[in-house]
């Protein structure tokens, strides 16, 4: 949960995020949310500054964001900026991916809403909020788990197994994310996919696009790397530290380092 310092932060002046969400895009990734028109979220100021640095820069520099106060986000979508300032004021991202099936489920808005998360992360991994970014990786994590539960299969296939359409979710997550953020050889999503992958192999492999792993180097070396020597799934191992310095050490001791998230047996 996020923390602030006192009740003063309410009374900071409000502070104005603005999104210009794109038009519908073919290049857009399927079933990705797009409506037209601006945007504005009011937040308190200070506690938008108190989220990560490199936002406490925006929010309080001498140039016309800190002047006016207010802030474009570019390439940020309306459903993205909707769930960050929810999480920014309650420090938790709103439905639990496991509880979905408890409703009636509804496997069209869970597919629809596969990048939330995604865009989560991108959007943390941007203005450096190692907060939001543990919550949402341990999220994605819990979803790709979830995708090919019997669970999830009982619910949707009536016990037939993953389907294509299930699979194809998990090919559009890894390859949304590697299209999507820099790639750093330790960075933590990246690591946790290709780990994902490496372990899921003969899952994926029959898959028409299990092509598109091998047509990313950055990807193909990474699931090499992670499935030779072959490494038991821990849930959640390669999440963000702490320290915002991440530490894929084979070691079991080396996860002490990372905040708790609950071992998934995959």
């Amino acid at each position: 949960m996020l923390s602030y310092r006192g009740p003063e932060v309410y009374k900071s002046p409000i502070f104005e995020l603005i999104v210009h969400p794109q038009e519908d895009d073919p290049e857009l990734p399927q079933n990705t949310p797009a409506t037209k028109g601006k945007v504005t979220y009011f937040v308190h100021k200070d506690i938008l500054a108190a989220v990560s640095p490199e936002l406490h820069k925006h929010a309080y520099n001498i140039m016309r964001e800190g002047e006016t106060n207010s802030m474009v986000l570019v390439d940020v979508d309306e459903d993205t900026l909707r769930i960050f300032v929810k999480w920014m004021y309650e420090g938790d991202i709103p439905v639990n991916i496991e509880d979905d099936i408890t409703a009636p489920f509804d496997k069209t808005e869970f597919h629809r809403t596969k990048y939330l998360d995604m865009n989560l992360y991108i959007f943390g991994d941007r203005f450096n909020i190692i907060d939001l970014q543990n919550c949402a990786i341990d999220r994605i994590a819990r979803r790709m788990q979830f995708v090919l539960s019997p669970k999830f299969d009982q619910a949707t296939n009536e016990g037939i197994g993953p389907v294509d359409e299930d699979k194809a979710h998990i090919f559009d997550l890894i390859t949304y994310a590697y299209a999507n953020l820099p790639f750093r050889r330790k960075e933590p999503l990246l690591t946790l996919l290709a780990n994902f992958a490496a372990y899921r192999l003969d899952t994926l492999k029959g898959h028409p696009r299990f092509r598109e792993l091998s047509e990313n180097s950055d990807l193909s070396l990474a699931i090499l790397r992670a499935a030779s020597p072959s490494k038991i799934w821990r849930g959640t191992p390669s999440v963000v530290a702490t320290n915002g310095i991440p530490d894929n050490s084979d070691s079991e001791n080396s996860l002490d380092e990372y905040q708790y998230r609950p071992n998934v047996a995959y």
